[in-house]
């Protein structure tokens, strides 16, 4: 841990669109399987 070094997560997905694409393309991998 560096005193000068701020970790946050990463919420680009936390978006209703973005759950939404997230969805449609597991149920694209999984139809192929």
């Amino acid at each position: 841990s560096h005193p000068m070094v701020s970790c946050t997560p990463h919420i680009g997905s936390a978006t209703v669109e973005a759950q939404g694409r997230i969805g449609e393309e597991l149920v694209e991998i999984i139809s192929k399987m």
